[in-house]
């Protein structure tokens, strides 16, 4: 007989006290970004040691379904766990690296843009864009893999 003590559940009542989807029991490549995003949650008004502003509840809040998205249109690749900070006007930034690519998010309540940096052996090339749907994503996630 096998048994397991599940935390939330009671032996009087054996379903679980939080409804939680079983795939959140197990961590992903995407949990840690996850985390940091809802960490942001807890950062203090000045947390760059000057006054910027605590990082803004409706942007978390669209960094996670931004984040979310991108990470189930491109889990079948590899994931690549961003940098999470804020700026200073109090919006989400994911920041990606690799090799000579750089790509960064900016998330507000109302907006998601980027700005993808390639250094080159004559310079630095930069684009900078709105991200308005899925593909725009994708193609963004397929630049910095390639």
């Amino acid at each position: 007989m096998v048994s397991y003590d599940v935390s939330g559940v009671s032996e009087i009542d054996p379903k679980p006290s939080k409804e939680r989807s079983i795939h959140k029991n197990f961590d992903t490549p995407f949990s840690a970004t996850e985390r940091n995003i809802h960490a942001l949650g807890i950062w203090l008004e000045g947390w760059d040691g000057y006054e910027a502003p605590r990082p803004n509840p409706d942007s978390i809040e669209q960094a996670l379904l931004w984040a979310n998205e991108l990470y189930r249109d491109v889990r079948h690749v590899l994931w690549i766990e961003p940098l999470v900070t804020a700026d200073e006007e109090g919006d989400v930034v994911l920041e990606w690296w690799r090799g000579r690519k750089k790509l960064t998010v900016y998330v507000s309540p109302e907006t998601v843009e980027y700005v993808k940096v390639e250094r080159r052996d004559m310079g630095v090339e930069m684009v900078d864009g709105v991200i308005g749907t899925p593909r725009t994503h994708r193609e963004l996630w397929n630049w910095l893999r390639s």
